[in-house]
């Protein structure tokens, strides 16, 4: 595919510019639209985010209940978003014992939101657990004055400037956490004690990894951007969390394809996701952003990698400088057999409501995709059964 805009291209005013070449996703929607569409996009996003979140965290909620009750006719062949990370999907059946190994039997953690260009917190999601399931969540938006523009009690900056007060993510969450905490405590009293950490997260590195697809892919996105400074060499992280939960950063210590390894096979028995999208989402993008739902329809005809491409896949190398003179960004996959609407028999629409697949890291690059693969359809309590 040629390249119409270049890194080169990209302003000098985003903060995150060195870490576009991090998400295949995200890169190729800037080459192929430029800038200015991701411009328009993300003010927009958090005035509507509230709608598309509520859709998913009221059916993981609902969905997790369902399961506790014994009331789904198959929690091992049916998905639901996870809360921490919402945009990570996992198998109902599997989600309570998940969710304790990483974070614990009672804990909240607010998702920060960064804008890429001002600095500024332009969002927070915060979600609360109880013996690994989700029960409750809340959000604010760039509307919320009353508690972006609250104060540190010691520094004295707003909760919306502290970003660009501080030098870096983990600067920036050691001056949140107090305050947030105390916000917390506020909204909900009756977990005033329960185990809190943050999630600090820049703009576009949430649209990049909300875009992904996979549920392989979607977790090797969170790697790159927890390794971003490590592994990649990048002057920070994409996204944090703070305080670490033990368990997650241990696991991120492991390498990309261990931790993708091991977080699918806890979550999903290692099987394959094609990860879905809602249709007011669906229908959003088709009105306001027509060129970048056009493309996101052509890479889905083009085929979702499998298991086997994900953990096999190189990424660019950012710690070159090469790498940035001569746009050396991309992301080289093993050839093979990727899944198509049309290899599994299904329309695009049908597709898009998320298709759980008997695909595992050990089937082969060139195996055969058809719908035999197919165990479910959908998410949550609308999933639809063919295994």
């Amino acid at each position: 595919m040629n390249l119409l805009y270049t890194y080169a291209d990209l302003p000098d005013t985003i903060r995150t510019k060195p870490f576009w070449p991090l998400s295949r996703v995200l890169w190729l929607g800037y080459t192929q639209l430029g800038y200015d569409a991701f411009e328009k996009a993300m003010p927009i996003i958090p005035e509507v985010a509230y709608d598309f979140i509520k859709i998913r965290l009221d059916e993981a909620i609902m969905t997790a209940q369902d399961c506790i009750d014994g009331k789904l006719a198959a929690p091992d062949k049916t998905m639901a978003y996870m809360l921490f990370p919402p945009i990570t999907t996992v198998r109902t059946d599997l989600q309570q014992g998940l969710s304790k190994l990483l974070y614990g039997d009672s804990i909240d953690i607010s998702f920060v939101i960064l804008y890429d260009l001002t600095s500024e917190v332009i969002f927070i999601f915060n979600g609360h657990m109880e013996d690994g399931i989700p029960i409750d969540w809340w959000l604010v938006g760039p509307d919320d004055v009353d508690v972006l523009e609250r104060r540190h009690m010691k520094y004295g900056y707003k909760i919306k400037d502290i970003p660009k007060k501080a030098k870096n993510l983990t600067k920036t969450g050691d001056m949140l956490i107090d305050i947030l905490r105390d916000i917390r405590n506020e909204r909900t009293p009756q977990w005033g004690t329960s185990t809190y950490h943050l999630g600090l997260t820049w703009g576009y590195a949430t649209l990049a990894i909300a875009a992904t697809l996979s549920n392989y892919e979607s977790t090797g996105a969170l790697w790159d951007g927890i390794q971003a400074k490590m592994h990649y060499g990048l002057s920070d992280y994409w996204f944090i969390y703070h305080p670490w939960p033990p368990f997650l950063r241990t696991l991120a210590m492991q390498g990309r394809s261990k931790m993708i390894r091991v977080f699918t096979e806890m979550g999903v028995e290692s099987r394959m996701y094609c990860q879905g999208i809602e249709e007011p989402i669906v229908n959003f993008y088709k009105e306001h952003f027509p060129e970048m739902w056009e493309l996101s329809v052509e890479d889905i005809t083009n085929g979702v990698v499998t298991p086997r491409m994900t953990l096999e896949c190189q990424p660019p190398n950012l710690k070159k400088k090469e790498t940035y003179e001569k746009e050396l960004f991309d992301w080289v996959y093993p050839e093979g057999n990727r899944v198509t609407p049309e290899s599994i028999g299904m329309t695009l629409e049908e597709f898009l409501e998320g298709v759980l697949l008997d695909i595992t890291p050990e089937f082969p690059l060139d195996g055969e995709i058809t719908k035999d693969l197919i165990i479910s359809k959908g998410i949550g309590r609308k999933t639809t059964f063919l295994k």
